[in-house]
Parts: C-alpha cells; sequence; structure tokens
C-alpha cells in the first residue's frame, strides 16, 4: 500500500491566520510588509479586534502606501458594520490619516503620487466619514465602554477644525448625507477669527439641544456628543465637563486679549478691574472687539473647573485676571494633593513666586535723550 502525503490545503483545511502576538512581533522587528499581510489577514476574518485595524494602517504609513488607506478602511466599515469597537476605530482612522493627495484622471489618491500633479486634501471628506462611523458605532454599541468611547471619538470629530480660531464654522450643520469632494491646496483654506457674536454682539454660545437630529449646528451636535458621554458614568461626566471648560477658557478667557495689565480699556485701574471679575464675568477678544461680559449659567469654565479640583489650571486663570491671592489659594490646594516630591517642589516655587519679594524691568520705548530716561518698574512685596 503506497501513501501520499498531501499539502494540509488540498485537505480542505484554510492557511492559519496569524495570532495578534505574532503580529505584534513582527511590528517590534521593523517588518512592516509583513506585518501589514498579518494585519489584514486577521481583519479578513471578520472577528478582529481594533487593534488590528490600527496596526495595518500605521504599517501602510511606515510603508508609505497611504493610497490604499480608502480601500482598506471601506472594506472595514462594510465587514464590521454592526461592530460598534471597530466603528469607532475607523471614525479614529479617519481623523489621524494623511490628508493630502492628488487628482489623477479625475480619481483623488491620497498620499504622495509619481509625477505629481494637481494636489488636493480631502481634510473635510475624512472629517464627515469619521463623524458618520463614530455615529454608528453609537448605534450598535451594547455596553456602557464602548458608547462611551464612539461618544468621545464623535465628538473629537465634530470639533477637528473648529478649535481656537477656526470656532466659528461651530455655528454651520455638517450636512452627512454626502461626503465633500477633495479641495484644492495643501490644506484647508479657511478664514480665521476670534469668537463669533450673536446679533445682539454677546459671545456665541452651544447649548445642548434635544438629541442629534434637533441639533442647529456642529456647535450644538458637539455639546450633545458631550452630553449624552457625560451620562454613562462619573469618568465620563468629568472629562466631558472638563473638556468644555478647556474650550470655554480657550475662547474667553482674559488671555485671549492680549491686553497690557495697563491699557487703559480695563479702566483708571486695570488691575483693580480684572481682579473685581466674579467667577462668571470675563473679558475676551470677540469678533467685534474686546469685550466684558457675563457667561450665563452652564457655561462659566472657573465653575466647572472648581467642581473638578483643577487647583493648577484654576490658579493660572487667576493670575491672568490679577487675582493673585486667589492664585496661591489654588496653589496650595494643589500641593496639598500632591504626592510627588519634584511636583511638590514646583509648587512651592510658584507660591514664593507670588508671596516673597521681587522686582523687575518692565519693557519700555525709545525716549529722548534729552528729556532724562523713564523706566518703570514691577515689584511685589517689596519694602
Amino acid at each position: 500500500m503506497l501513501l501520499c502525503l498531501l499539502p494540509s490545503q488540498s485537505l480542505g483545511q484554510l492557511p492559519e491566520v496569524p495570532t495578534s502576538s505574532a503580529v505584534a512581533k513582527l511590528v517590534e522587528e521593523g517588518n512592516w510588509a509583513e506585518a501589514l499581510d498579518a494585519a489584514r489577514a486577521r481583519l479578513d476574518t471578520g472577528i478582529a479586534k481594533p487593534k488590528d485595524l490600527a496596526t495595518a494602517i500605521n504599517c501602510l504609513k511606515r510603508l508609505d502606501r497611504h493610497q490604499a488607506f480608502d480601500r482598506l478602511i471601506e472594506g472595514v466599515s462594510r465587514d464590521y458594520a454592526d461592530d460598534s469597537a471597530m466603528l469607532t476605530q475607523v471614525a479614529r482612522s479617519y481623523l489621524e490619516i494623511h490628508k493630502r493627495g492628488y487628482m489623477l484622471a479625475g480619481q483623488f489618491r491620497r498620499g504622495q503620487q509619481r509625477g505629481g500633479g494637481s494636489v488636493y486634501n480631502c481634510a473635510s471628506a475624512d472629517r464627515a466619514r469619521a463623524m458618520r462611523a463614530a455615529y454608528a458605532a453609537i448605534e450598535s454599541a451594547d455596553n456602557k465602554n464602548d458608547r462611551a468611547e464612539a461618544y468621545y471619538v464623535l465628538s473629537e470629530s465634530i470639533l477637528t477644525g473648529r478649535h481656537h480660531t477656526h470656532s466659528w464654522r461651530l455655528q454651520k450643520l455638517t450636512d452627512l448625507s454626502g461626503i465633500p469632494e477633495p479641495a484644492e491646496g495643501w490644506s484647508e483654506s479657511v478664514p480665521t477669527s476670534p469668537p463669533p457674536v450673536t446679533d445682539e454682539g454677546g459671545p456665541v454660545l452651544h447649548e445642548i439641544p434635544q438629541g442629534w437630529e434637533s441639533a442647529l449646528s456642529d456647535g450644538e451636535r458637539w455639546r450633545w456628543a458631550l452630553s449624552e458621554r457625560a451620562k454613562l458614568d462619573s469618568k465620563a461626566e468629568k472629562k466631558s465637563e472638563l473638556a468644555y471648560a478647556e474650550f470655554l477658557h480657550d475662547q474667553f478667557g482674559v488671555q485671549t486679549t492680549d491686553l497690557s495689565p495697563h491699557d487703559p480699556i480695563l479702566g483708571e485701574d486695570p488691575r483693580a478691574t480684572l481682579r473685581s471679575f466674579a467667577d462668571g464675568e470675563s473679558i475676551a477678544r470677540l469678533a467685534t472687539g474686546v469685550q466684558r461680559f457675563t457667561l450665563p449659567e452652564g457655561h462659566r469654565y472657573i465653575e466647572i473647573y472648581k467642581k473638578y479640583e483643577r487647583w493648577s489650571d484654576l490658579a493660572l486663570i487667576r493670575l491672568e485676571r490679577q487675582q493673585r491671592s486667589l492664585a496661591v489659594k489654588a496653589y496650595s490646594k494643589a500641593l496639598a494633593s500632591e504626592t510627588n516630591k519634584k511636583g511638590r517642589e514646583n509648587l512651592q516655587k510658584k507660591i514664593d513666586q507670588i508671596l516673597k519679594p521681587w522686582v523687575q524691568f518692565e519693557t519700555t520705548r525709545t525716549q529722548p535723550a534729552d528729556g532724562g530716561a523713564r523706566l518703570r518698574i514691577e515689584h511685589r512685596n517689596a519694602e
């Protein structure tokens, strides 16, 4: 009797799928092409994890194969349409991938191309796709952790390209029924502006809508995503509220004015004016100029920082407002809760900087030679 040994595949057995540890080893060794093939093999099984997609995309970046991203991500979106964690990773990938490419024969190709061509970018398209994927992840989530992560990535997607001097764009409502076409140029050409104002002249503040569908702007969508995440647990609530506080301080903090503490716009005694500000008050540079105003309840970033005991951040805000005694109190509270030796030393130095005597010359303009020089000094606690 003759026995014939056949390859295992001829017996109907499928090739062995690489393990996650095998993929990690290939990445660690810098074998990017092999790691990419292994990660793709895992994705093809239909039961891969978000880490496998992240690995595949990292390999594409290392190999400078950005043009392969869209086909890969679209396939994963289709094959894992009911997997919340994977859809969240899809959204995150759209935010992180290279945005530039070339228009060749009427088709946009991401990444560098031999021979060049017309340069385009797909920043708006990737943001819209990220928003779509994150919202789909929320709808398919079957546990609190996946839902919280999806809300977080949705909020980040909405805010992309709408920070700082681009916050005026949050007044618009992105149409997600379609995807924006790639735009000509290396990046989005978007005008910058201080925070927008209402018809009455006050700062534009985004309220929380009843739901996603009732939101009138991307700003309201963003607040909705933050608030829904906050409902899930106390940690999510803290992160969401602090994210909004950071946005409010960035937009409406005293530091936005670029004013000198001696600026006449602050009155005859500018420092006293700043020191007199209540926690809900601020002065900021808006689209129509520098204004002093009171933020309504729910939009007072100082109250949020106090609620979550962000003492070091609060101390810096107090210093911006010339409220040094309150800054010392905030730093002292931070010092009391700090366990790291170096951290404690740094906080003590900041307290000493406020309380101990010091003097410094301030910058001054060039003065006529025949009139005698006049110099301004700033001192604290001097005798």
